[in-house]
């Protein structure tokens, strides 16, 4: 079997898979990569079709390490931000620096490498310098947020936004096929069909009674009030946060109002500052209630 059709699954990422497939041809693959690009388009699936060819499988490899982003909750209840924390890397730098097992180079892939915290990503750039018989790929959303030095030490593999044709083909492909009957969440999801899916299920998570009170808007102050306690009482944080992306894209296509951005978008700053969820609904309502009130659609 040729490495070209390793890549098969890969769909939309025509760059990156030639790049790969160039160094694959040449025998030239780097010591570090850095796979850029949007949210779920491709990036983590090519690294298991990369990881297939180096390694002969891609998981369950005694050269495989995987790392990805780990949450902790606190003493207060609150869940912290996913992070990559220090010893994570250092569990890295063990592995790199010991033989591999069943290959001539070991193979570790980070995850989300954007949320390595500072103190990780000053130990992962001594680990780049010096990464023996390893390779290493950075998978990353928010690339930016990777530290100068480390970029410059990686081979940058470039991931796009994909369009609908491709959308749809990798949706169907997964049993996803419903979600291209619903063009809203094809929007959010901005070309990515892992942030569709995620959307859909946001989407199927919703009880059936909430969405019908999001439109029309609240024509009381009493109506606003239930709205904000039936909201806060139904869902998640999570499930709220995803819902001021959701109201935005839906109060944009039907009214056309920045006002209404903006109120949700710092609906969406007051919930992830965790201030009483079932308040800043209210305050929201409200303001959508005002607005509607005193200057109509």
């Amino acid at each position: 079997m040729s490495f070209i059709s390793f890549f098969a699954p890969v769909r939309g990422q025509s760059l990156a898979v030639m790049l790969l497939e160039r160094a694959l041809a040449c025998q030239r693959v780097a010591p570090a990569y850095l796979f850029q690009g949007p949210a779920g388009v491709g990036k983590a699936l090519t690294a298991r079709c990369l990881a297939h060819y180096l390694l002969g499988k891609n998981r369950d490899h005694p050269d495989l390490l995987w790392v990805a982003p780990v949450q902790k909750t606190q003493d207060s209840g609150r869940v912290t931000q996913a992070q990559i924390r220090l010893e994570q890397v250092r569990e890295i730098t063990q592995f790199v620096g010991r033989t591999p097992w069943q290959s001539d180079r070991s193979l570790v892939v980070i995850e989300s490498a954007q949320c390595l915290n500072e103190p990780a990503q000053d130990a992962l750039l001594k680990t780049l310098e010096e990464p023996g018989h390893s390779r290493i790929i950075l998978l990353a959303d928010r690339p930016e947020e990777l530290l100068t030095t480390i970029r410059s030490r990686c081979q940058v593999i470039p991931f796009r936004n994909l369009d609908r044709e491709d959308m749809g083909t990798i949706l169907r492909e997964q049993g996803y096929g419903e979600i291209t009957q619903h063009p809203e969440l094809l929007t959010l999801a901005c070309g990515s069909p892992g942030a569709a899916i995620a959307h859909w299920q946001q989407w199927q998570a919703l009880p059936p009674e909430l969405p019908p009170l999001f439109d029309p808007l609240p024509t009381s102050l009493a109506q606003t009030l239930e709205l904000a306690r039936r909201l806060t009482q139904a869902l998640e944080p999570t499930a709220q946060l995803w819902l001021t992306d959701y109201l935005q894209w839906l109060y944009w296509e039907r009214y056309r109002r920045r006002e209404l951005m903006l109120i949700l978008e710092q609906t969406r700053q007051a919930l992830l500052n965790y201030v009483q969820p079932q308040l800043v609904w209210e305050v929201t309502w409200m303001r959508i209630f005002q607005l509607q009130f005193s200057h109509p659609s």
